[in-house]
């Protein structure tokens, strides 16, 4: 068997496979077509959609929860930096711990 018959059997087999997924979506897109029938195709077609489906939709959740988490920590980081900026500010101003303000510190 030579190189240019198995490029044409690859051939023939992916436009077989072709033709095969777009009687399927046609099936799948006709309103006539019964919902059993429906569900059968798909699972002829997709093996275990519906755990697959779930899965997708678990996974989507997972990363959506990791998101809004990951949002709420740095909203935490930005508020004590803010926190602990508001509090230097209030050091720098008031004074140094010591009893000094900085007028005083500044004269020394």
């Amino acid at each position: 068997m030579t190189l240019y018959d198995k490029i044409q059997i690859k051939h023939v087999i992916m436009l077989a496979a072709a033709a095969e997924a777009v009687r399927v979506m046609r099936m799948l897109e006709n309103p006539s077509t019964p919902a059993p029938k429906k569900r059968l195709l798909m699972k002829l077609t997709f093996g275990d959609y519906r755990k697959k489906m779930s899965d997708e939709l678990r996974k989507i959740d997972e990363s959506l929860l990791s998101s809004v988490f990951l949002c709420f920590i740095h909203m935490l980081n930005f508020r004590d930096f803010l926190i602990i900026s508001d509090l230097l500010y209030c050091c720098l101003r008031c004074g140094d711990g010591a009893g000094n303000t900085v007028e005083e510190n500044s004269s020394v």
